[in-house]
């Protein structure tokens, strides 16, 4: 286990309120942080979080966190910067860690950026640690044992408080103590064995990109980014809290390569990518299917032309989208645009219409759609001479490229770019809808589909050519 020593290293004591139990859909609505050293707090931030929802009732009477509380205070992204300074070098603690680590990682990973911490501890684990023999391992339970009453709990600043008294009491009595990190399969930072060729991680550059955890035939065991290339891979290799899993991975390992990238948000697209391509074993967040909603036109037994949605895991139709209400969006747009009869649009209504001409306006639609603008998107590179382009099709994004030219708008149709050819997913979409990505952006064309040819190629001489062989495990 990692040895996390109070005076050597200072922790960022969390805890936070949510709307529910699940971090992929659910949403923060309080958070707190204390951050505690050797001589004990050193700071306190604490703020409610306007979720973009209604709080559910029963959470509402669990925390005594109203709707009228929330009006007014700061998203999530107002925040993320504050929260990134007081987490970053710091170990991660809460109780139960997982749950509040896994909220705050998402909300992250939603903007394009990444929680980075100095390792994570569970104040519930700890106390395992010095008192095996306890019936709970409940919050309420530790503060009983440090003698601490906590008036408000349920709220984050007073949870909170309730770990840094447990801390306190663990010092009062056993001294200054050695923290075990907590080692839990639901972490995806991977340990590396120190058998690696060490000039691996001097020659890592600190810029942000993905790296590849590569097996002895050139085959990815494991794909992630980081804001610090060099910073990040270098804690694979410091660390030490190998269970079965981490050994199993860590005798795996043979190489470290790595990929360059002008943001973390073209880290976070690239590294989604990668994970889709490759499938290493040891990814698992991008391997859930993740269902989408086609918009798709079918002919009936009259002869009536239809649009409907449809949920599935494949793409298919005209048209996909990443959530229900952007599909019912885009067909009420175009039920207005072309004047098509909601009735036969899955749309509730009743009335006469006229088949031939709501079929026509059908086939009108049909032709808009195949015949929507390429948009192509310029941003900084990863040097002050390089530009990365970024290729959409509609709302699907494509793929993205890297020049060191800046063209002008007569140069965009015969650009001679090696795209990577990027599968759109519900993460790549968030990534590109989110404030940093779209902050990025220096300047767009729109350009009509028979005047761009742009190879769209794996072979791009961005990322690393890796082996793909199944048949070597």
């Amino acid at each position: 286990m990692d040895i996390f020593i109070l005076g050597v290293m200072e922790f960022a004591v969390i805890d936070i309120e949510t709307t529910g139990l699940d971090h992929r859909t659910d949403k923060i609505i309080e958070i707190a942080i204390i951050i505690f050293g050797e001589k004990g707090i050193i700071s306190k931030y604490q703020t409610l979080v306007d979720p973009g929802r209604p709080v559910p009732v029963n959470i509402t009477q669990l925390t005594g966190i109203t709707n009228l509380m929330l009006k007014g205070q700061p998203k999530f992204d107002q925040i993320t910067n504050t929260l990134n300074e007081l987490i970053e070098g710091r170990v991660f603690v809460a109780h139960n860690v997982w749950f509040d680590y896994n909220f705050i990682a998402n909300e992250f990973g939603i903007l394009g950026r990444t929680l980075t911490t100095e390792g994570v501890l569970c104040s519930k684990e700890l106390a395992k640690g010095f008192y095996p023999n306890l019936n709970k391992y409940s919050l309420k339970s530790l503060a009983a044992i440090a003698g601490y009453i906590n008036k408000n709990p349920h709220r984050a600043d007073s949870d909170a408080m309730a770990i840094i008294e447990f801390f306190n009491h663990l010092i009062r009595r056993f001294g200054s103590p050695h923290f075990l990190m907590v080692s839990n399969e639901k972490r995806e930072t991977i340990d590396v064995k120190a058998s690696v060729n060490s000039k691996i991680v001097t020659n890592i550059p600190e810029s942000a990109g993905i790296y590849y955890m590569l097996n002895r035939f050139g085959k990815p065991e494991y794909i992630g980014k980081a804001s610090n290339l060099k910073k990040r891979v270098t804690t694979h290799f410091q660390n030490s809290n190998l269970k079965n899993r981490e050994t199993t991975f860590s005798d795996a390992i043979s190489e470290v390569r790595y990929t360059e990238t002008s943001s973390m948000w073209l880290a976070s697209l690239l590294e989604d990518h990668e994970i889709r391509k490759y499938w290493p074993r040891f990814n698992r967040a991008q391997k859930t299917p993740v269902y989408k909603y086609n918009l798709h036109v079918y002919e009936d037994g009259k002869g009536v032309k239809r649009l409907a949605i449809s949920r599935s895991i494949k793409k298919a139709g005209l048209q996909t989208f990443y959530n229900r209400n952007d599909a019912m969006k885009t067909l009420k747009f175009y039920v207005d645009k072309f004047n098509l009869h909601p009735s036969v649009c899955s749309l509730p209504t009743t009335g006469y219409y006229n088949t031939t001409q709501h079929n026509n306006s059908i086939d009108s639609l049909m032709k808009y759609i195949k015949n929507l603008p390429y948009t192509i998107k310029v941003t900084k590179g990863r040097t002050v001479n390089e530009y990365t382009y970024l290729l959409f099709e509609d709302s699907s994004f494509l793929g993205f490229g890297i020049t060191n030219e800046v063209l002008r708008m007569r140069d965009i149709p015969n650009l001679n770019l090696n795209f990577i050819k990027i599968a759109s997913s519900m993460l790549c979409s968030e990534i590109l809808n989110s404030q940093e990505s779209k902050s990025d952006v220096l300047f767009e064309y729109k350009i009509a589909r028979n005047k761009l040819k742009i190879p769209l190629s794996s072979d791009n001489g961005i990322t690393p050519k890796l082996n793909t062989n199944k048949l070597l495990f």
